[in-house]
């Protein structure tokens, strides 16, 4: 009973990993990879599925149907149709995975069915059956579950001993040196942290920042903007590398021939070196689950910058907690930080009350835009805040300062001032004069 309900469930999930196929959400090259033959046990989808893969490439509705007539397997183009709608109520990065997920839940399935029957047919000592037993137990115990080493307390004395040694640690610094010293050389894996700030402060513009400085730095990081489309992010990134302001790429009537072969030069080196980034537009927190997994296993990040928490859609409707929403997903996003040893830091605006007393009033965490929660997942809290006035009295018009106001590792409270070229995303230390070299 339990193998046919197994069956039957998998039965919406192949219909949409159909769907995704034909609709292109996901490429036939990387399914031929990722998805065996077996995953998919349902004579319709099973069909096309080996339609796919014979012609090697996307196929037409008139096709498949001539293909499964050849196989002896009726398709009705209802049923295609069917297929893409429900693709697009599924996640294609997870499906893969689900997939292989079922398969391998009815091969154990079938396993322990064999051994039941036959347990009493076969004339060898109970000790003996119980050991199969076991040994299916153990084999089902290691699907799905992350393998983690064991470790014992030498293995942190050792990892002492090779910072001593002066070996470097694997954390990720932002270059400015005085806001890393605070938080003991920078972010470290397996932390959640977040970066708040009000609008137009430049969270994103320091997210950049810390992400170009990180990979230069041989750091394993990647993005994922929920704000920004791709052609506004990579102005950015081309103005960090040549010093041309990206409004004036935007506008590009007063470009310099000069400036033009610098942007050239810049982006053919990003286009063969560069992190991983992905760019979602109304993201559910399941599909920031998926990309985040997606980062980690396809492309081995270890530290993720996610722009940003309000712009993720949870449910609003009469009588919702949208704090307590977000507090759920700030605790999932501690447990995936933990079980897969990566870093995650969050940029989140602060609320509108923030502003309330003019600029002067520099901001807390209990400014976090639906703050609730959030605060007690993080290892880390810094919110930059940009004063009215300079140290020397006059008016500022380039410094921000970093507030660090929790920090688990380290004291809380202190003040990192910065001074900044938002224009092309750079950040200097107010106290050394300088940023990490780029």
């Amino acid at each position: 009973m339990e193998i046919n309900e197994a069956v039957l469930s998998s039965t919406e999930l192949e219909r949409a990993f159909i769907g995704c196929l034909l609709d292109g959400l996901i490429s036939l090259n990387k399914a031929i990879v990722g998805v065996s033959d077996d995953c998919l046990v349902h004579d319709t989808t099973r069909t096309i599925w080996m339609a796919l893969k014979a012609s090697n490439k996307l196929v037409s509705n008139s096709e498949i149907l001539e293909y499964g007539k050849e196989k002896g397997v009726i398709i009705k183009v209802s049923d295609i149709g069917k297929m893409r709608l429900d693709a697009k109520n599924a996640d294609p990065y997870m499906i893969i995975t689900k997939l292989n997920d079922y398969e391998q839940r009815r091969y154990m399935a079938k396993k322990v069915s064999d051994l039941t029957k036959s347990i009493m047919s076969l004339d060898v000592p109970s000790i003996e059956t119980a050991g199969k037993i076991k040994k299916i137990g153990d084999e089902a115990m290691k699907i799905g579950v992350s393998s983690v080493p064991t470790r014992n307390i030498f293995d942190t004395v050792h990892d002492i001993r090779k910072r001593m040694d002066g070996e470097e640690a694997p954390l990720l610094a932002s270059g400015l040196r005085s806001l890393d010293q605070s938080f003991g050389g920078g972010w470290e894996l397996g932390t959640l942290n977040v970066i708040g700030a009000r609008s137009g402060s430049g969270k994103t513009a320091f997210a950049m920042f810390a992400l170009r400085n990180g990979f230069k730095a041989g750091r394993k990081v990647g993005f994922i903007s929920m704000e920004m489309t791709p052609i506004q992010y990579e102005r950015r990134e081309l103005s960090m590398e040549t010093k041309v302001a990206y409004n004036k790429m935007k506008q590009g009537t007063n470009l310099e021939e000069m400036e033009y072969k610098k942007i050239v030069l810049a982006a053919q080196q990003l286009n063969e070196h560069n992190y991983p980034r992905s760019y979602c537009g109304n993201v559910t927190p399941e599909r920031l689950y998926s990309e985040v997994l997606k980062m980690v296993f396809e492309h081995g990040v270890q530290y993720i910058f996610i722009d940003y928490l309000q712009r993720l859609q949870v449910k609003d409707g009469k009588g919702a907690n949208i704090a307590w929403m977000l507090a759920q997903i700030c605790s999932s996003l501690k447990g995936l930080c933990i079980e897969h040893n990566v870093c995650i830091i969050l940029l989140s605006q602060l609320n509108r009350s923030s502003s309330s007393g003019g600029y002067k009033r520099k901001p807390n965490m209990t400014d976090l835009r639906d703050s609730g929660g959030i605060e007690e997942n993080m290892d880390t809290i810094t919110l930059m805040h940009k004063p009215l006035e300079k140290p020397d009295g006059t008016v500022n018009d380039n410094l921000v300062e970093f507030i660090n106001e929790k920090n688990r590792d380290g004291e809380s409270g202190e003040i990192v001032i910065s001074v900044t070229d938002l224009g092309i995303n750079m950040f200097y230390d107010y106290n050394h004069g300088e940023s990490a070299p780029f």
